[in-house]
């Protein structure tokens, strides 16, 4: 369920969703739903519900862990709300949570990615998907890059392209060390310890798609 952001939804309206697919398409009992949720958009209360509605998997919208990126790109949370957000689906009961991080943010350096990489990893999720930031026409955050529309905070400079290549890198070898599959382009799949305890990370790296359970159906439609 998503894009946009479905976590602003109640969680009558999303079992209200699902049950109408189930009565129109069918749903298979075992089918992974996952949602999109931005932190600061749910409370514990709605968490279990969602849950309780059928949802399976949270793709959790973290973006970045430093505030000033976060604001630079007109994001609703903080890096403290993110924190609480993955603390509340975890004592939901939800097992599979997903992070998403962006690279070549307004500001970000490699170092400051690094440090991302590692928050992220530090709670602990099943799944990252790690995007390149793309600005596009039309938008908000597009006109603000373009200088037709002043932006709410400062104008941080973007990375270069060659800046944006070594965080690609950067994160395939992070997340593989840190025993993550990478299966898709943007898609790391967490793996079982006692799949990979007599892998090298390279050894990981070389048998994408065939190694985490972690693995997003959807995502696999994407550039493998």
């Amino acid at each position: 369920l998503g894009g946009g952001t479905p976590s602003l939804l109640r969680p009558a309206q999303v079992e209200g969703v699902l049950n109408e697919l189930r009565t129109r398409f069918g749903i298979k009992p075992e089918a992974e739903i996952t949602m999109e949720m931005d932190p600061g958009t749910f409370t514990a209360q709605d968490a279990a519900g969602f849950l309780a509605a059928g949802v399976k998997r949270v793709s959790l919208g973290v973006q970045s862990f430093h505030d000033d990126q976060l604001q630079a790109c007109g994001r609703g949370h903080t890096v403290e709300q993110v924190r609480q957000a993955f603390e509340i689906l975890r004592e939901a009961g939800f097992q599979d949570i997903s992070i998403d991080l962006i690279s070549g943010l307004p500001g970000d350096t490699l170092d400051s990615f690094k440090e991302s990489l590692a928050a992220a990893l530090a709670l602990n999720p099943t799944h990252l998907s790690v995007y390149d930031l793309i600005v596009e026409e039309g938008t908000a955050f597009g006109s603000w890059y373009a200088g037709r529309v002043e932006p709410p905070k400062e104008r941080l400079a973007l990375p270069g392209e060659d800046l944006a290549g070594d965080m690609y890198r950067t994160a395939s070898e992070t997340l593989s060390a840190a025993g993550f599959e990478h299966y898709e382009v943007s898609s790391y799949g967490l793996v079982p310890k006692d799949v990979i305890s007599d892998m090298t990370p390279d050894e990981i790296h070389e048998r994408a798609g065939a190694l985490s359970p972690h693995r997003s159906k959807h995502n696999l439609v994407y550039w493998t």
